[in-house]
């Protein structure tokens, strides 16, 4: 039941690292830069060059949210003129995936090197609060309850990692578990 609606060509200068979508709006990652396209035009209309690898993209709240390695730091970019807006240091040295709930008002940031996962302040990018998983990550979605603080879903060869936050907790979700791992909870 599914088909391509649209192609939208990119430059060959490297793969796409990262995507998020806006709305009609599609950002892609590659390398050191972030570019917008705009759907129904396939061409590029805006572009940022950034110091750094991209690794993962979010939207959140109107502006796109970078993780960018070597430095590795969060970058908060305009949505559509893609002007840098604040810049924050990642407490993570290798971020890997970053995502956005937005019924939950919460940014989470992977790190695939260490197994964590923090969750960050959207407006601000500073950390609230870390958990460490068992066995590699690979992927994060938001569970799709549609209730604030129904948290986030990873899977990876650890198995699947529930993180929700309970009603009283503090700013770090407590760490619930379905699959074949265990978790420590962390700082």
């Amino acid at each position: 039941p599914y088909h391509v609606l649209r192609r939208i060509g990119l430059p060959a200068a490297g793969s796409v690292r990262a995507l998020a979508v806006d709305g009609r709006d599609v950002y892609a990652g590659q390398a050191d830069s972030v570019s917008l396209y705009a759907p129904p035009r396939t061409a590029r209309i805006a572009h940022r060059r950034l110091d750094g690898t991209v690794r993962a993209l979010a939207a959140v709240n109107g502006e796109i949210a970078v993780a960018v390695s070597h430095p590795a730091r969060l970058e908060f970019l305009a949505a559509k003129s893609l002007r840098v807006l604040r810049r924050r240091a990642l407490p993570s040295a290798a971020p890997s995936a970053l995502l956005y709930d937005p019924t939950a008002r919460m940014l989470f940031l992977e790190n695939r090197a260490s197994h964590t996962v923090t969750r960050l302040d959207p407006q601000t990018g500073r950390a609230l609060g870390s958990v460490r998983l068992a066995g590699a990550l690979g992927q994060l979605a938001a569970n799709g309850r549609g209730t604030p603080g129904a948290g986030l879903i990873g899977a990876g060869q650890g198995g699947c990692h529930v993180v929700e936050q309970r009603p009283g907790g503090g700013p770090l979700p407590d760490l619930l578990l379905q699959g074949h791992s265990h978790a420590e909870r962390g700082t």
